[in-house]
């Protein structure tokens, strides 16, 4: 018996397509540690993704929910944090892992 996918299960990232590779967009802090955007809904990261500078040519940047537990264990696995974010790209929280920013 398969459970029905619940909504706020999902969380909504920025990927970038170079060729047939799909990354997840990273971000870099100043202290070096890299970082995922997430967005609640697919209207805040429509409206995030067109705040972000052009993409390098070749890469194409597209925004796919994906379930929140699976890309905390992604991102770990990478090194990553994953920050919440809005529209405008303001931080909200930060999703697992140590909580500083």
């Amino acid at each position: 018996m398969s459970q029905a996918a619940r909504r706020e299960d999902f969380i909504w990232v920025i990927v970038e397509k170079r060729g047939d590779q799909e990354s997840f967009l990273g971000l870099t802090r100043e202290d070096g540690k890299t970082f995922i955007l997430a967005t609640e809904d697919r209207d805040q990261g429509m409206m995030l993704q067109g705040r972000l500078p052009q993409p390098e040519a070749g890469v194409q940047r597209d925004l796919e929910a994906i379930n929140k537990a699976r890309l905390l264990q992604q991102a770990q696995e990478e090194g990553m944090s994953v920050y919440m974010v809005d529209a405008q790209g303001h931080f909200l929280r930060q999703l697992g892992g140590d909580t500083e920013h």
